[in-house]
């Protein structure tokens, strides 16, 4: 773990565990799986007029000034979050991700905290139907693992009616 230099804000840094995956890409899927995720919780933040709403960090991109063996090889792109601590939250309603997208995404694999004031979620996989998302959009297979293991309850079923189902998996 790390720290921010200007608000000493304790920092978690990722990379690749594979560095042949390393490409000038690096990062930006993560950067837009976060940005649409965002985008989703809004809505559904609305949708639900919730009292704690849900918001995603969208990480950064920076570069790795020294070399810290064997985590991070020097200027290295490495991608930078706040550290949650270690109250995690692994609850989010990813039907509703699906149904608002007409099925063409669904945000899963969600980690983050909750306190008094809101669900700070981090690290988002998006699957699509286009594979929009970078190295872990797996598409349509995850939604088939998704509705095949997942219990709707009262929020799931009010969000499909007002949606309906794209597709039946």
């Amino acid at each position: 773990m790390s720290s921010d230099n200007c608000t000493n804000q304790p920092l978690v840094m990722k990379t690749f565990r594979d560095k042949n995956q390393l490409h000038e890409s690096y990062g930006s899927e993560d950067i837009l799986a976060s940005e649409e995720a965002q985008r989703l919780a809004i809505l559904f933040n609305s949708e639900m007029n919730s009292n704690k709403p849900i918001r995603f960090l969208v990480p950064y991109i920076d570069e790795c000034a020294n070399n810290i063996w064997p985590l991070f090889i020097g200027d290295e792109k490495i991608l930078g979050e706040p550290y949650l601590g270690k109250n995690v939250y692994k609850k989010f309603n990813s039907n509703f991700t699906y149904h608002i997208t007409s099925g063409t995404n669904l945000v899963c694999d969600l980690q983050g905290s909750k306190n008094n004031n809101e669900h700070i979620l981090t690290d988002p996989v998006i699957c699509s139907v286009k594979q929009s998302f970078g190295i872990t959009d797996l598409r349509e297979e995850v939604f088939n693992r998704f509705f095949a293991h997942h219990d709707c309850t009262s929020l799931c079923k009010s969000t499909r009616r007002k949606y309906g189902s794209p597709k039946s998996y």
